[in-house]
């Protein structure tokens, strides 16, 4: 059987769906998980209040914001190869991804460290002078914490290719409990600098208890083509990352403009709004992709669209069903949750506006992890940073001219419409441009004569049709 003869079959693999139970099992650890990092953010803003300290906090982790947004895709683009990797090679190519990783995002922090009394006042320039020194200082704090989310980025793919989900949201629910801890006994003493400092940690702790899918160390091999893939899959997400994530500079940017303690509760807003985004995500699109890489590494492409169909509808109703949940009992729940400690009752009431509007992006999202999932199992990372990218780029001016005509709700209306915008145009190139492609070039291609699967040979194929003479 060559180098797969200890891989099951690809028939048994594609099958190998988690169970309903399984993914209910997974989305309830990561929904523990996700209140973990909401209540370490939650004391944080009730022991500081929602003022300028506040503001100078959720302002400092906009480097590690974008980076972990740059490093969300990783397990879409590395799962797949890792998943059709020989098992013998598996290992080498794990280490090598750690590697190159550990080499990228290590110099990004100390650069992040070295430049940021030079960038900060730029972007928060309603700031005072005081609050723009903390904000700098605290950036400092959090540059450690650019290399802990690109490690952990390659450990969860690592994870995930070996489909051990459970232990991935064991490990993160783990490292909460101790950032936790770490607050509640250090903030109060220390101040925001310690709380900046033990949130910086929590994914260097998780990253220590997922280093164990990593076995046995193997060199690094800079050869290897599942590396030369990476790259090339990973360079168009980059670049579209680059800019589109640019829109937490924009809001920061935005908010630091409004009255004091706008910032911070925009920050909370969007983190409270994307709540149901991380277990439903875990639970029912994460599981999915080693399924959908093999559907589409056989060329199963009814199977891969009613997955992904499937999969997208149910999501969205869930989307829609949480909005209509908070606009019921959303503000009396906050207020429940913020009534004490330096949060005023007019402050939560805008907090609840600002979610209710973004729950909106939130029901946009979750439909559209799915969509843009399918596209990483198929190779295809150009299509969907096109979309993003144009859409944002629409979105960007409509967060300007809302802003100056509503204020800060105006970025949170702005962010729903641009979410809302890219699921349908996300679906509309994924069903009716690239899957009914694939299904022609499958009947010209059969799997006898290898039907090509990748996006480059899909081109190549077309073009070959296209310039091809009969005999």
């Amino acid at each position: 059987m060559g180098p797969r003869g200890h891989e099951p079959s690809r028939s048994a693999q594609a099958a190998n769906v988690p169970s309903p139970a399984k993914s209910t099992w997974i989305g309830g650890l990561s929904l523990i998980n996700l209140i973990g990092g909401i209540l370490h953010q939650w004391y944080i803003i009730t022991w500081l209040g929602a003022g300028s300290e506040a503001d100078a906090f959720f302002a400092s982790m906009l480097p590690v914001f974008l980076v972990g947004f740059i490093t969300t895709p990783l397990p879409y683009v590395l799962v797949p190869l890792l998943t059709i990797e020989a098992a013998e090679r598996f290992s080498v190519a794990a280490w090598t991804f750690l590697s190159v990783v550990l080499s990228i995002f290590g110099l990004a922090a100390v650069g992040v460290a070295a430049s940021a009394s030079l960038w900060v006042p730029w972007m928060v320039p309603g700031f005072d002078t005081r609050t723009t020194e903390l904000t700098a200082e605290l950036v400092r704090v959090q540059a450690l914490g650019l290399l802990f989310a690109g490690t952990s980025g390659v450990l969860v793919s690592i994870q995930q290719a070996r489909q051990r989900f459970v232990w991935i949201e064991v490990s993160g629910i783990l490292s909460g409990v101790v950032v936790m801890v770490l607050l509640i006994w250090g903030l109060p003493s220390f101040g925001v600098a310690f709380g900046s400092a033990a949130l910086a940690l929590r994914l260097g702790i998780q990253s220590l208890l997922l280093a164990g899918g990593l076995g046995t160390f193997r060199r690094p091999d800079w050869s290897i083509t599942a590396l030369r893939e990476a790259l090339q899959r990973l360079r168009p997400l980059i670049l579209g990352a680059a800019y589109m994530k640019t829109d937490v500079l924009v809001d920061r940017l935005l908010a630091s403009l409004g009255p004091p303690g706008s910032l911070a509760l925009l920050a909370n807003a969007q983190q409270i709004a994307a709540a149901a985004v991380r277990p439903l995500h875990a639970a029912l699109v994460t599981p999915i992709v080693p399924t959908l890489t093999e559907n589409a590494h056989v060329g199963n492409w009814n199977g891969f669209s009613v997955l992904v169909r499937n999969r997208a509808w149910l999501l969205w109703g869930i989307g829609l069903a949480s909005m209509l949940g908070f606009l019921l009992v959303g503000e009396p729940l906050l207020a429940l949750a913020f009534d004490f400690g330096r949060m005023e009752p007019d402050a939560i009431h805008r907090l609840w506006v600002f979610v209710l509007v973004l729950c909106g992006a939130l029901a946009a999202n979750l439909g559209s992890a799915v969509l843009i999932s399918a596209y990483y199992a198929l190779g295809n990372t150009v299509v969907p940073t096109v979309v993003g990218s144009s859409v944002y780029t629409a979105g960007l001016v409509l967060r300007i001219g809302l802003f100056y005509w509503m204020g800060v709700l105006g970025i949170a209306v702005a962010i729903s419409v641009q979410a809302a915008t890219n699921a349908v145009a996300l679906a509309f190139t994924l069903f009716f441009r690239e899957l009914s492609r694939r299904r022609k070039l499958a009947a010209d291609y059969p799997a006898s004569r290898g039907a090509p699967q990748s996006a480059w040979s899909i081109r190549a194929a077309r073009l070959r049709s296209v310039t091809s003479v009969e005999p």
